[in-house]
């Protein structure tokens, strides 16, 4: 799964919407937990938004 990770986050990064897709999906579960923790209307796109973020920001070196 770590190089399947790596594989997608560095797809993501050259603009694969496919990819960042994918990678949304498999951290859904996680944003919905703190969505709920959160409590407020918007709390779940709003930490998607800060993911795909974060994805563009990851360091690609090994």
């Amino acid at each position: 799964m770590e190089n399947n990770l790596y594989k997608l986050i560095v797809e993501a990064q050259k603009g694969n919407k496919d990819s960042c897709i994918t990678l949304i999906d498999q951290f859904n579960p996680i944003v919905k937990k703190y969505s709920k923790k959160l409590g407020y209307d918007g709390a779940d796109t709003d930490l998607i938004i800060w993911l795909i973020k974060t994805i563009n920001k990851i360091n690609k070196r090994r």
